[in-house]
C-alpha cells in the first residue's frame, strides 16, 4: 500500500471507505482484511489527528436481502475498526 504522509499537516482527516470494496471483493474475509490494512495505514500516518470515518452508505443494489445483510455487517465491521483505532 502507498504511503499516505506528505508535507501537508491537516488538522482533520475524513475517510469514506468500503462501498467499492464491498462489491469488488466478494469474500467477507478479504474485504475485512483490506479495511483493517487501510485503517491501520491511516492510524500510522495520521493517528495524532482527528480522523472521521464514514462507513458505506445505503446503496440501491444492497437492498434488504442476503446482500443487504452482508452490506450492513460490513458497515458495522468498519465502524468497529474505526472505534478501535480511536477514530470517530
Amino acid at each position: 500500500m502507498a504511503e499516505l504522509r506528505d508535507d501537508i499537516e491537516p488538522g482533520i482527516i475524513t475517510v469514506a471507505y468500503g462501498t467499492n470494496d464491498f462489491f469488488h471483493f466478494p469474500k467477507a474475509e478479504v474485504r475485512e482484511s483490506k479495511a483493517r490494512e487501510y485503517l491501520d495505514l491511516i492510524k500510522e500516518a495520521y493517528g495524532d489527528k482527528k480522523v472521521f470515518v464514514i462507513s458505506p452508505i445505503w446503496r440501491a443494489n444492497a437492498e434488504c436481502n442476503v446482500i443487504g445483510e452482508e452490506f450492513h455487517a460490513f458497515r458495522l465491521y468498519i465502524e468497529n475498526l474505526a472505534r478501535e483505532r480511536g477514530f470517530f
